[in-house]
């Protein structure tokens, strides 16, 4: 039910295996150097309520990583600092049980997709910094960097009227548009941040 390896050394790629894993409730694998796919890894463990792969040098997309209609329970995913590419899918919004999102610092691209606006029970959605990773920038002499690919377009509105939304962190990614003076703020929201964009 429990598998914690995090705080590690470990490296290579994730066993095929680990599908098998049909009892598994907890995936703690942040703090390593685990790299290679994540897609397909993860969608069959339908008693899934974290995981939490942070820290390490995930790559290629998030695609086929999680099954909204298996997998009920889960409530959690952090997949913040690593090299994951591609588009956020639909299929992360659809999670029913969803409460915490959390993506920072990898190589999106894309905008956020519309799924969002229905994750009713939606907590925590922290995207700062979408295409930020270091396998991603392109570093000047100044020591500053230039991004090969952003996340952009304009901010979903319904985001600010979540009813259980409470942080919504969208620094660093590449966001046009304006936020409407009229939009209702939901009640939950205390935490926003909205910085280093083109709002």
């Amino acid at each position: 039910k429990f598998f914690y390896a995090n705080d590690n050394l470990l490296r290579g790629s994730l066993p095929d295996n680990f599908k098998q894993l049909s009892a598994l409730q907890e995936l703690q694998l942040y703090n390593n150097s685990f790299s290679g796919p994540v897609s397909g890894k993860f969608s069959t463990l339908s008693g899934l309520i974290y995981a939490l792969l942070s820290n390490n040098r995930f790559s290629g997309p998030l695609d086929d990583a999680f099954n909204a209609t298996l997998q009920t329970k889960l409530t959690t995913i952090k997949v913040n600092n690593n090299q994951l590419t591609g588009t956020i899918p639909d299929e992360i919004f659809k999670l029913p049980a969803l409460l915490n999102f959390v993506a920072v610092s990898n190589c999106f691209h894309g905008t956020i997709p519309l799924a969002a606006c229905n994750a009713s029970a939606l907590s925590g959605l922290i995207l700062d910094g979408l295409s930020s990773a270091t396998s991603c920038r392109r570093t000047l002499p100044s020591g500053a960097y230039l991004l090969s690919r952003s996340v952009g377009g304009t901010v979903p509105i319904c985001l600010f009227q979540l009813a259980n939304l409470t942080t919504l962190h969208l620094s660093g990614n590449k966001f046009t548009g304006s936020i409407p003076s009229t939009v209702a703020l939901s009640d939950a929201l205390y935490d926003v941040s909205l910085s280093h964009n083109s709002l």
